[in-house]
């Protein structure tokens, strides 16, 4: 007998792969962690920066997921409100819209805008959500009153656990962990396919093209873009 299971039976609180092992219930950073000491910050910036730069992008784009690297590989939203938190156990998704809050003009800071995104990941293996009591006045996945922020995140990070899910299920599977304000609403998913757009498609296009705002976008290395 093979090993290719079901997604759909795997427990996606308590992974097989966790049981007899330590389980944080906070949702952590694997080379990121937040501090106030620039050098510290830009050694993990660089550490993550080459860490997402050794990854096949070509090979990713198949699958429909070059936009995670895109909008999640930086921190293009860095302090933007996450809204509309909703995670289906059922359909194994997750969606929220969330915002690019600092689009700063290049020459004229009165020209600085925003930008809201919706994001969808499907095919989800593994959810975390940082530790709240849960009871019927405190559903951590019901609507909240708290306003929610984006901190930051990281992309494949996760990597015993992508292993383990790759193994079993035979598809490809990507990572990705966010760390919010308050912590209570941080996050992490193992997931095969993500869909991420702006709410308004041709303003942000236009927006680009006209290359007079500075946007804080990964782009993969040049090597991989020129292939």
């Amino acid at each position: 007998m093979g090993l290719r299971r079901n997604l759909a039976d795997i427990n996606l609180r308590t992974p097989s792969y966790a049981k007899n092992k330590r389980v944080n219930l906070i949702p952590r950073m694997r080379i990121r962690t937040e501090s106030d000491k620039p050098r510290i910050i830009g050694r993990q910036l660089a550490a993550y920066k080459r860490h997402l730069d050794s990854f096949n992008h070509k090979a990713h784009l198949h699958w429909l997921n070059s936009s995670v690297y895109r909008y999640f590989g930086m921190d293009f939203f860095h302090d933007g409100a996450i809204e509309e938190f909703q995670f289906s156990p059922d359909f194994r998704t997750l969606s929220f819209r969330i915002m690019a809050p600092y689009i700063a003009h290049r020459e004229d800071s009165s020209k600085n805008t925003y930008a809201w995104f919706r994001c969808e990941f499907s095919g989800i293996g593994f959810f975390q959500l940082a530790a709240c009591r849960v009871d019927k006045l405190n559903d951590p996945l019901g609507p909240r009153m708290e306003n929610v922020e984006f901190n930051i995140s990281e992309i494949n990070t996760m990597k015993k656990e992508i292993e383990f899910f790759k193994k079993h299920f035979r598809q490809q599977f990507m990572s990705l962990i966010v760390d919010t304000h308050p912590t209570e609403r941080s996050f992490a998913i193992i997931f095969t396919k993500s869909h991420i757009e702006p709410e308004e498609p041709l303003a942000f296009d236009a927006l680009q093209h006209r290359d007079e705002h500075e946007l804080y976008l990964y782009q993969p290395p040049r090597k991989q873009q020129a292939e």
